[in-house]
């Protein structure tokens, strides 16, 4: 297992990836286990994981991020408010995709986020902007997803619209470093860094 760890991170593969590869192993040897097919500790145990340094450290400027919201706006307005509701909410994609109408609340300005990516349930505070996006809309069922795909159904990852927008901007242009680059999860980074210059309280 250190020999397979070595030779991956050898051949160039990030950190992240061999990563998954070693849990993934654990994983099969753990369902052996269950099984009763694997006797003894579960070697993977012994190996150090390799240690990531994938921590965003790029935000966008106000002038960045109005650029990108006006070009998504012009290619999808679908794009465009997801990334607006991120960029205003800090919302992870995975949260804003598994909305519903019913965690919605206009009069209180209140997002109810039901499957948080740590398992516990918060609430997130509607700018005046956000208020008058989800006013804009025709209010489905209560268990109607708030965006959906063009099939009806819940959306499962970020539309490739917003990447070819953020080349077409050119904003990554020259930019090695992964962490420097802009993805969607930049839109979360950049409301969380807005609110610190601000001098907002964690």
């Amino acid at each position: 297992l250190e020999r397979v760890k070595i030779t991956l991170l050898n051949k160039g593969l990030a950190p992240a990836t061999v990563k998954h590869v070693l849990v993934l192993i654990r994983q099969l040897i753990n369902k052996a286990i269950s099984w009763g097919m694997w006797k003894g500790e579960n070697p993977v145990k012994k190996v150090k994981l390799p240690r990531l340094n994938n921590q965003r450290e790029r935000f966008l400027a106000q002038e960045e991020a109005g650029k990108l919201l006006k070009a998504l706006q012009v290619v999808s307005p679908l794009v465009h408010d997801i990334a607006l509701l991120s960029l205003h909410t800090g919302m992870r994609a995975g949260e804003i995709f598994s909305l519903k109408w019913s965690h919605i609340d206009t009069e209180n300005g209140l997002i109810h986020i039901a499957d948080p990516k740590n398992k516990r349930s918060r609430k997130a505070f509607m700018t005046s902007t956000i208020k008058d996006m989800f006013e804009s809309y025709e209010c489905g069922k209560p268990e109607d997803f708030v965006f959906r795909s063009k099939r009806g159904g819940k959306i499962n990852e970020v539309s490739h619209t917003f990447d070819r927008v953020v080349k077409d901007l050119k904003i990554n242009e020259g930019i090695k470093d992964p962490r420097q680059k802009v993805v969607f999860h930049t839109l979360r980074h950049t409301f969380a860094s807005w609110l610190a210059i601000q001098g907002t309280p964690i």
